[in-house]
């Protein structure tokens, strides 16, 4: 061989030179040496995770990598360490056996067993804080505290950080509104404590800190009321915005089963946020509710399944044009359910009223103001906390869902009528007479009890209380069971 391409092949620590010239690829040099300082490592995503995942750390920066991202590094190398030697039949030949032998040899060279032999990752990803959020851009990064935003230069910043969360804009102070905040205020009806939740709500899924005692799961939902799912009213808007800042997963709400074994398998290390997108009707909250408070499984096709604990798992949300059904008090206190003003439709988008295409048409000036408007709900956040909406359809909206559009109609007559209250009421002639007013309902197999069920739901979300009793009833002189309404504020004083 002669000397000046021996000399360069000392590039790559991993070709052993035998004295006959003959070459041949060193596993540990390459997976120990060579690999390792091209970046490459093994993660476990999770402390309790039993199979590890190939990443690459460069300059701080950890990315998600591959068995054929490293061949196409040593594959490059080689090549490259050829190209700078005089193009001679010598180094053609010499080349191509070793071309030769890394492709002859792919299969045993470059496989998860031998992958499993590079080192650990040293140190985790950082995350956030209980009190401060982080936002990488490429001039700086950005602390978020209830103080406000403060710039740090990347040689005053310790510690590594996803790649993927590099935030692919410059960044710096703007107090100027952006259009992305007037659409909010518009889809929130402009009504200032509607805006001011839905920026909590934001600032909450900004910040990837798990706080078991501020656990929820944001649900986006349409404010009005009829028997057709709304749509194009900015819940997909918003989810994108946020898409814009911290890594999203969304998932196809009508094509998944949350309950199947693969409901997650699109999941990365990386993922700050999971969005259940356009949810089924008959969507199961108890599905997600164990994954929202604890530690996340997921599992990806040919792969162990995933434990992320706790700490390390994303936060959610879902978008919805109905409503999420209830899944008993403790699912209740984990949804932080917000309602959209029917601002925009299909038939007006924001495009019509604001005359560009959000993100696509923005200005570096813009992209400014709304990367200063998102850290700043930051902000809102890590000062306020959440701050709950006031609700204007939701609470009907799911009485309908729950029993039917039928029945609330004919109980909104009942307790609008003054003289049905204080009064004792057959139970057996409050079912006979809504079965006589709605007829259709009653073909749908609806009982007596469940009826009776819906009353009683009914009147807990328009403040009247049911008294029960059996009494003999005038008139008739039978012995019934009997319902009293009876309003909350007469009950109180009494």
């Amino acid at each position: 061989m002669p000397a000046e391409i021996a000399e360069s092949l000392r590039k790559l620590p991993f070709v052993e030179v035998r004295e006959n010239g003959e070459l041949s690829i060193g596993m540990n040099k390459l997976y120990s040496t060579y690999l390792h300082g091209k970046g490459f490592c093994k993660y476990f995503p999770g402390d309790a995770a039993k199979e590890s995942r190939i990443v690459r750390l460069l300059d701080k920066r950890v990315e998600e990598s591959s068995i054929e991202r490293m061949k196409d590094i040593v594959k490059f190398d080689i090549m490259s360490v050829f190209k700078d030697l005089p193009d001679t039949p010598e180094t053609e030949f010499y080349r191509n056996k070793l071309m030769d032998i890394l492709i002859s040899e792919a299969k045993s060279t470059f496989d998860e067993s031998k992958a499993h032999f590079l080192a650990e990752l040293q140190e985790k990803p950082m995350r956030d804080t209980k009190d401060s959020a982080y936002f990488s851009f490429l001039n700086c990064v950005v602390k978020a505290t209830k103080h406000g935003l403060e710039e740090i230069a990347y040689k005053d910043f310790h510690g590594i950080t996803w790649k993927s969360h590099a935030i692919q804009r410059h960044f710096r102070l703007n107090d100027k509104e952006s259009v992305f905040a007037k659409f909010l205020k518009n889809v929130c009806g402009h009504v200032e404590p509607r805006f001011s939740a839905m920026c909590s709500a934001i600032g909450y899924l900004l910040h990837n800190f798990k706080d078991p005692a501020r656990t929820v799961c944001v649900i986006l939902v349409d404010e009005a009321i009829d028997d057709e799912p709304h749509g194009g009213t900015g819940k997909s808007l918003i989810i994108m915005a946020i898409s814009k800042i911290r890594q999203v997963l969304i998932v196809d709400g009508k094509a998944r089963k949350f309950d199947g074994q693969f409901a997650f398998q699109d999941m990365r290390p990386d993922i700050d946020i999971v969005v259940l997108d356009d949810v089924r009707n008959d969507f199961k909250y108890e599905h997600l509710f164990h994954k929202i408070t604890g530690s996340f499984q997921y599992e990806c096709k040919n792969k162990q399944m995933v434990s992320l604990p706790f700490e390390e798992s994303p936060k959610f949300a879902i978008t919805d044009n109905y409503v999420v059904a209830d899944g008993g008090d403790s699912a209740e206190r984990r949804k932080f359910e917000i309602e959209l003003a029917p601002h925009y439709s299909k038939d007006f988008t924001p495009v019509d009223e604001f005359e560009h295409t959000f993100f696509q048409d923005w200005d570096d000036e813009e992209w400014n103001r709304f990367d200063n408007f998102m850290l700043n709900c930051a902000v809102g956040y890590l000062k306020n906390d959440l701050v709950r909406p006031p609700h204007i359809n939701l609470e009907r909206r799911k009485l309908i869902q729950q029993t039917s559009a039928d029945f609330v109609e004919f109980a909104d007559a009942l307790v609008a009528d003054a003289a049905k209250f204080g009064v004792w009421i057959s139970k057996e002639k409050l079912f006979q007479d809504f079965q006589r007013e709605y007829p259709d309902v009653q073909r749908k197999n609806l009982t007596r009890n469940t009826f009776l069920r819906w009353v009683q739901k009914h009147a807990g979300c328009n403040k009247v209380t049911i008294t029960e009793s059996t009494q003999r009833l005038q008139g008739s002189g039978k012995v019934e069971r009997c319902i009293m309404f009876v309003q909350e504020a007469e009950n109180d004083k009494a």
